[in-house]
């Protein structure tokens, strides 16, 4: 399969928003922001400010209201203390957008200004949010002063999710005194939850209608129970339907962003040029309240050097709170990790001389050992079919010999005539689910029930990004419970009708409810002609017992299962202006069963095309050239490939397979290294930071050429 098509095409979809909502009364709601990155709030007025417009602070906020994702919190307006341009501090109530915007000029903020800080450097342990360790063999050649070492660095910078709809909610006070929320979300009882402390009401207090967020790739998780409370706030207050609307610009400038990430690698060998063992240290910018960082951080510590096996291995991840824009989840929360490990990978096989793919097979673990963090006993068997079945399927070895010919005997590409190429493979694998026991911190229920008139309703509230998983749903009730398709039916997306089943992330629906929903199915099929109906069922997720893992030594298994991809990507560089061109992507995965094979490989495409843009050419700006949290200029995103790149993705099929596995992480696990690899292959230097723009590969190419001059 081959797809070309611009980014903002794939990643769009039809969804529904507040935006179109029309009510008697409908009042319009506008977010008043920080302007300082890092100051104490003196005080919040208003002068002069329209009769028909109010102004909410945090003073009409419920006692100990905060929006919380485990450990993790922050303010739903802030009243004491602001830690990033554009964080909320009030709201404006009027009639519509145009002259709230007016009234802006009305509000008057005084400010103690702070010491900002927007990002951590080496060794900060002021900024330090949370740090994870775990070591295992010996170490000490890493600090033998006649070991052979090599240090791989590699650093990413903010991504953008790029969903087609900008955040909104609604929010009004229904006849029978509830509040009620309207918004597209990942996590229906997120926003009843936030909503409810908010306003300080009983969740039964809180009826929330979720819309289908679409492709998001993972950017309504959290954010959207914000959105939902300031309009919630707004409408308690007011007693008027309220309606808050994100433009664009003002989504890119305050929404949640991948967080950027650095690793350092310190490898020693042994005389053979066998690895004796390793150090890997990864920093993130959590930004101001960095969410879901303690998911993020342990998966990354699980990934950390990928799937391979060495003798010692000590790996620490540290996350940073800085005065920037908030983080969060993003499709591939370890990418970093198989980042780092590929461009690794590549390191030493450059310094070795071997063939990348035999040399990622020797590093492999076999069918009976295990990983310092993971039991990685399938991970033998699936990688070398995955990278031998790639390779072929791109040509990867004849290739990469020749353009590492090339890459040898020629200088940098500075000296070239004509443009470069260079290849790279990688592989990488996604565990579904959140790691080790924190699946257990949020509920997974799904209910099935089989009504006498032989309908069967299934209530959750997981949505998956396609209507795929809810097809196969409503095919496999059809099919075990013998009745006809028309009388299967999902439940309503709202917190009446959907039992609580947790974040729609991190591939859970395919894995987690999926597998609930057979549970359910093999219950009520049971009880059906023991009982009378109707018969209703609900089951939650419990780790299988022989899945073993040890929170507090992070040993075992973090996650139930695990799906694989392996990845090859050309590329070509011009040596004029430095503007690099995908020649192909090919992807090769297994995923266990596959629901719908079309469907499968779309997404697969469409994450990669993604991964690339990120990987090359994306890049946050405020204003022509200040970082994103900095100032509250215009936003600027540096503009996509002109011709996206052609993916051809491949699965394999297993007929023994006996579940759906995910797949929503893997290309952004795989193809940023792919692609690191063969651009460094193509300019004769490592890539040591992504996106790699025309701009930071010149810089590097005259700081080797500065260097080669300075040592003869």
């Amino acid at each position: 399969m081959t797809v070309n098509r611009p980014l903002r095409n794939l990643l769009r979809d039809k969804t529904s928003n507040p935006r179109t909502m029309q009510t008697a009364g409908l009042k319009q709601v506008l977010t008043v922001r920080s302007e300082r990155a890092h100051a104490r709030i003196i005080r919040l007025e208003a002068h002069d400010l329209p009769p028909d417009i109010v102004l909410i602070d945090a003073k009409s906020l419920a006692s100990g209201a905060e929006l919380a994702v485990e450990d993790d919190v922050m303010p739903i307006l802030a009243e004491d203390t602001v830690r990033y341009v554009g964080e909320p501090i009030g709201l404006l109530v009027g009639p519509d957008r145009d002259s709230l915007k007016e009234a802006l000029s009305c509000i008057r903020c005084t400010y103690e200004e702070y010491p900002a800080h927007f990002g951590p450097s080496r060794g900060d342990e002021e900024s330090l949010y949370h740090e994870v360790v775990r070591s295992s063999g010996d170490l000490t050649p890493l600090f033998a002063e006649d070991t052979d070492t090599l240090n791989t660095e590699i650093a990413t910078g903010l991504q953008e999710h790029f969903y087609a709809d900008p955040h909104s909610a609604f929010a009004r006070v229904a006849n029978d005194g509830r509040i009620e929320v309207t918004t597209a979300t990942q996590w229906l009882h997120h926003v009843q939850k936030t909503v409810a402390c908010a306003i300080g009401r009983p969740r039964s207090k809180v009826l929330v209608h979720g819309i289908e967020a679409g492709p998001t790739l993972e950017g309504k998780v959290w954010f959207p129970s914000l959105v939902a409370a300031h309009a919630a706030l707004a409408a308690s207050v007011t007693g008027s339907p309220c309606v808050i609307t994100y433009s664009r610009s003002e989504d890119l400038m305050t929404s949640p962003k991948r967080p950027p990430g650095w690793v350092r690698i310190r490898t020693a060998f042994s005389e053979d040029g066998s690895v004796r063992a390793a150090e890997v240290q990864m920093d993130l910018d959590g930004g101001a309240y960095p969410v879901f960082s303690r998911e993020t951080a342990q998966r990354l510590l699980v990934a950390a050097l990928g799937a391979y096996q060495i003798p010692a291995l000590r790996v620490v991840v540290r996350c940073h709170t800085t005065n920037t824009v908030p983080t969060g989840p993003f499709s591939g929360m370890d990418a970093l990790a198989w980042l780092a490990a590929e461009r690794w990978m590549s390191d030493v096989t450059t310094r070795n001389g071997t063939e990348p793919v035999e040399s990622r097979v020797r590093l492999l673990p076999k069918s009976d050992t295990h990983l310092m963090f993971d039991d990685f006993s399938d991970a033998h068997d699936h990688a070398v079919h995955l990278l031998e079945d790639v390779a072929a399927r791109s040509d990867f070895r004849r290739k990469h010999a020749a353009y590492e010919l090339q890459r040898k005997q020629r200088k940098p590409i500075v000296s070239y005539s004509q443009p470069a190429r260079g290849i790279g493979i990688s592989l990488s694998a996604q565990g579904s689910g959140f790691s080790g026991r924190r699946e257990e911190l949020y509920p997974s229920l799904v209910t099935l029930r089989l009504d006498q008139d032989g309908h069967a309703w299934v209530a959750t509230s997981a949505r998956a990004s396609t209507s795929v998983i809810h097809g196969y749903w409503t095919a496999r009730v059809s099919e075990v419970l013998g009745i006809d398709a028309d009388a299967v039916h999902i439940a309503g997306f709202d917190t009446d009708a959907a039992v609580d089943s947790g974040p729609s992330m991190i591939s859970r629906v395919s894995m987690i409810h999926t597998r609930l929903l057979e549970q359910c199915l093999q219950a009520v099929r049971k009880k059906r002609f023991q009982k009378p109906l109707p018969i209703e069922v609900t089951r939650s997720w419990r780790r299988p017992r022989k899945q073993t893992w040890d929170a507090e030594n992070r040993t075992g298994m973090p996650y139930p299962e695990r799906s694989w991809a392996a990845c090859v990507v050309e590329v070509e560089s011009d040596p004029v202006n430095l503007e690099t061109r995908v020649i192909s992507a090919h992807i090769v995965a297994y995923i266990g069963t596959i629901i719908d094979e079309k469907s499968a490989r779309n997404a697969l495409a469409t994450a990669a095309v993604h991964a690339i843009t990120w990987a090359g050419r994306e890049s946050a700006l405020v204003g022509p050239r200040a970082s994103l949290p900095r100032s509250g200029g215009p936003v600027w995103f540096s503009a996509p490939f002109r011709n996206e790149p052609p993916v051809k993705v491949v699965l394999v099929k297993d007929s023994s397979a006996a579940h759906p596995l995910g797949l929503g992480e893997l290309a952004f696990s795989c193809v940023p290294g792919a692609y690191a690899i063969a651009l460094s292959q193509a300019l004769g230097l490592p890539v040591e930071r992504l996106p790699s723009t025309a701009g930071n590969q010149y810089t590097a190419l005259q700081d080797l050429l500065r260097t080669e001059g300075e040592t003869g």
